[in-house]
């Protein structure tokens, strides 16, 4: 199988081998060699579960699906009726959540779900006795096109360079032009990355950053995040002058609405996780179905903020606390106040939990290390800030912690084949959230991109990044809302193959582990360890 992936001149490929009912997922690189030596490649394999819960009859029809086969085709490949086929593909669907055969398919190559040879084909090669059948489209060559290329796309972004999550969310970036680069670009067109560093403190940085690139001529722009939350608005408007397409991952219920108000005016603008509305929401709903118990009589919470948009939330979140006999008071940090001063008043009040809306990570970690000094049985619960980067290594301080993120990456196949891509161009795995938002952005854009002939013509690109379906690391993509941003699953859909998981994460044994929603939980949530010293 090497000496037919060496000679069919492939960089790169992951594919799945089965032997003797034993799974590996196969990464083959192709291996620089010396002057006057053959080309020489590696493979790398890793004994895995079954991912998605397949069989190896579904991972025989899935295979060959990818490979442009109708069920017809199928069923003569692999000497099965076609209602067999039929049953193995309504089985797939359900397992990778694709709503259709086609989605199925872009999966399945994107992220290595197919088995090598191609099954009705040369069969030993699972024994590593010979070499792969000559024919297997598995082992195609993607041909440079011959003819002069059009001009690279550009593709800017906007992230801080200095900070860990920023500089996460750059290295994310990378790994995503990197792997539509190997496989031959756009429609023949190369991406060409261009970042530009900005303070996420400032906002004259931030938006100096955005018009500069805007004077490069970039096809589009993928940005991070501010920390100068209340002059997003202000951020939005600058970006709606330059009409390029702006995918951001700001998680602003502000910047929503805004597009929604004036799709004419701020169409170019989409967002790639619900807004931060969802946060007080599915707080109270996870605190009432899961904790309310272990927390006694307890029915009272705090809101501690110092973010406006999240104290613009906080009327429609008290009344839907009391919709669940639950309190839910403010707390607003202002600038002339630390974090820690905010920890002493909870502490002081010990109210049953407490939502420590913070963006900031240095701030939250502020308030956390200063509550840990004498706690009291009050659940914390954070958004956001601690599934950066800066708190990776120091998770194990914070055990019990529990917290959101309107969008993380999902712990599948798709997840585990973005880590490997990471790893192998990087080094190192991805600590934060960042690295596969951006990826995930990236890829968005390649996918509007893709769809029309003129990836330099943005009103056409606007369109299609509206009216696509994206299954990317953190989830499915649909930004077809009026204010352009996924719809959040469970809230507003239960179809996990349409919306995108609020994912509520503790950090147990010094990891984040995710305990809610199903059916993405990987365990069950427990009490902090500060309410069993008391």
């Amino acid at each position: 199988m090497l000496e037919a992936l060496v000679e069919a001149d492939i960089d790169r490929r992951e594919f799945l081998i089965v032997a003797n009912n034993v799974w590996y997922q196969t990464r083959y690189r192709r291996t620089s060699s010396a002057a006057g030596r053959p080309p020489a490649g590696e493979m790398v394999l890793d004994r895995v579960e079954p991912p998605y819960g397949l069989t190896l009859s579904e991972l025989n029809v899935l295979t060959l699906v990818a490979d442009g086969l109708n069920n017809g085709e199928i069923s003569a490949r692999l000497h099965i009726s076609r209602s067999t086929v039929s049953t193995h593909i309504e089985h797939i669907l359900a397992k990778l959540g694709a709503k259709n055969r086609t989605l199925a398919a872009v999966m399945a190559v994107t992220y290595g779900v197919r088995r090598m040879p191609a099954p009705g084909t040369d069969r030993t090669v699972a024994t590593g006795a010979s070499r792969m059948a000559g024919d297997d489209p598995l082992i195609q060559p993607y041909n440079r096109p011959r003819s002069a290329p059009r001009r690279e796309i550009l593709l800017g972004s906007a992230y801080s360079h200095s900070d860990l999550d920023g500089t996460d969310m750059l290295r994310g970036a990378e790994v995503a032009v990197d792997v539509i680069n190997r496989e031959g670009g756009v429609g023949g067109r190369y991406v060409e990355h261009v970042p530009i560093d900005v303070d996420p403190n400032s906002h004259e940085s931030v938006v100096g950053g955005v018009r500069r690139l805007a004077e490069m001529g970039v096809d589009a722009i993928a940005f991070g995040y501010t920390y100068q939350r209340e002059r997003i608005p202000d951020l939005i408007e600058a970006v709606a002058e330059t009409g390029i397409p702006f995918v951001h991952a700001m998680t602003s219920q502000v910047a929503e609405d805004m597009v929604a108000s004036s799709p004419p005016r701020y169409g170019n603008v989409f967002q790639v996780s619900p807004g931060d509305g969802f946060y007080g929401t599915e707080f109270i709903d996870f605190v009432c179905r899961r904790i309310r118990g272990p927390l006694g009589q307890g029915r009272d919470a705090v809101l501690v903020t110092d973010d406006v948009g999240i104290v613009g939330h906080f009327e429609g979140w008290r009344r839907h606390a009391g919709l669940r006999d639950m309190s839910l008071e403010l707390v607003v940090v202002d600038a002339s106040q630390d974090w820690a001063q905010a920890a002493d008043l909870i502490s002081g009040c010990a109210p049953s939990a407490a939502v420590i809306a913070c963006f900031d990570p240095q701030r939250a970690i502020s308030f956390l290390e200063r509550f840990l000094e004498k706690p009291v049985p009050t659940l914390l619960y954070g958004v956001w800030a601690p599934g950066v980067t800066a708190f990776s290594n120091r998770l194990s301080t914070f055990e019990g912690l529990f917290w959101a993120s309107t969008t993380g990456m999902y712990h599948d196949v798709v997840g585990a084949g973005f880590q490997r891509r990471f790893r192998d161009l990087h080094r190192r795995p991805a600590l934060g959230q960042g690295a596969s938002v951006q990826y995930d952005t990236i890829q968005l854009l390649r996918g509007a991109w893709a769809s029309t002939s003129s990836p330099s013509h943005p009103s056409k690109v606007l369109a299609a990044l509206r009216h696509g379906v994206h299954r990317g690391v953190n989830g499915s993509y649909y930004l077809g809302l009026p204010g352009q941003r996924p719809l959040s699953y469970p809230a507003e859909s239960t179809d996990g193959s349409l919306a995108m998981a609020h994912l509520i994460y503790q950090v147990q044994n010094g990891q984040n582990v995710l305990v809610a929603p199903s059916p993405y939980a990987r365990t069950r949530p427990v009490m902090p360890p500060w309410f069993r010293r008391r």
